[in-house]
Order: C-alpha cells, then sequence, then structure tokens
C-alpha cells in the first residue's frame, strides 16, 4: 500500500478542518441557548464593555443591540447617580476578586432610557485567559417591562 509523502500533512489538515466544524458547531449551541431565554442577558468584559445582549435585554432594558454592543454598561443602563458606586465595586472586585453580588439575586434600579424602574438581577462571572467576564441576568416581566 502506498502512501503520498505528504499523507500526514492531509490527516493533520482533515483533524484541523473537523475541530474548526465541532468549534463552530460548539459556538452556535453556546450562542442559541441565551438567544432562547426570556430573560434579559448582558455579558461584558471586566472594563464593562457590553460583549453579548440578547434579545429579551433589548426588550427589558429599550435598548437595540447594535447600540449596546460594544458599548460600556454603566453608560446604557446603570443610572448616573450610581455610576460611582458601580465603578467603586467594580474596581474592588478586579483588586480583590471578592464580591458581594455574585450567584445571588439583588434588586438594583436600572435605566430605560433615561428613565429608572427596579429589576431583579443575579450576576455570575468567568474568568476566560486571565480576563473576567460577567453576566447578568435579570427576568423579563410586564413588572420589568414597564407593562409592555
Amino acid at each position: 500500500m502506498e502512501t503520498s509523502r505528504d499523507g500526514g500533512a492531509d490527516w493533520v489538515a482533515i483533524a484541523h478542518d473537523q475541530a474548526v466544524s465541532a468549534l463552530c458547531d460548539s459556538e452556535r449551541r453556546f450562542r442559541g441557548i441565551p438567544e432562547g431565554a426570556l430573560d434579559g442577558i448582558v455579558t461584558t468584559d471586566d472594563n464593562g464593555v457590553i460583549l453579548n445582549f440578547i434579545a429579551a435585554a433589548e426588550a427589558v432594558f429599550r435598548v437595540e443591540r447594535r447600540r449596546a454592543s460594544g458599548g460600556r454598561i454603566p453608560d446604557l443602563i446603570i443610572p448616573e447617580r450610581l455610576r460611582a458606586a458601580h465603578d467603586a465595586g467594580m474596581a474592588r472586585l478586579l483588586r480583590t476578586e471578592d464580591s458581594r453580588i455574585f450567584n445571588r439575586r439583588i434588586e438594583v434600579t436600572a435605566l430605560r432610557g433615561k428613565d429608572e424602574f427596579p429589576v431583579e438581577l443575579t450576576v455570575t462571572s468567568t474568568w476566560i485567559a486571565s480576563r473576567a467576564q460577567f453576566t447578568g441576568a435579570c427576568p423579563r416581566s410586564d413588572a420589568a417591562e414597564g407593562g409592555a
């Protein structure tokens, strides 16, 4: 049985293509889960830059995804009077890795346009390549949506 000189290279290329395909499938599954959620889910990096803003978050906060993506969470959904406290909490968290809010439900005040409203919030963290990402989930309800 004869094999080509680059038979090993062919195998590596096939394995690479299969790995890339599996990774793409995994990414589609990962993104599909929150997109089907009824809660407003927002993911930010450790600078507060919005990485993921799902459709239900658009309904809760009435901010279009294209406007939210790449924007800073304090500028879009945290009332101006609370931004300094948010920034101080983030700085403490990044310095100490100690959080007062992770993995529990809290009530906070958020923005919908220029209007403030109370919302329940649960925040989790994930560390990727030595950088934190934070995911907040807010129930989408008639109360949180102002009856809309």
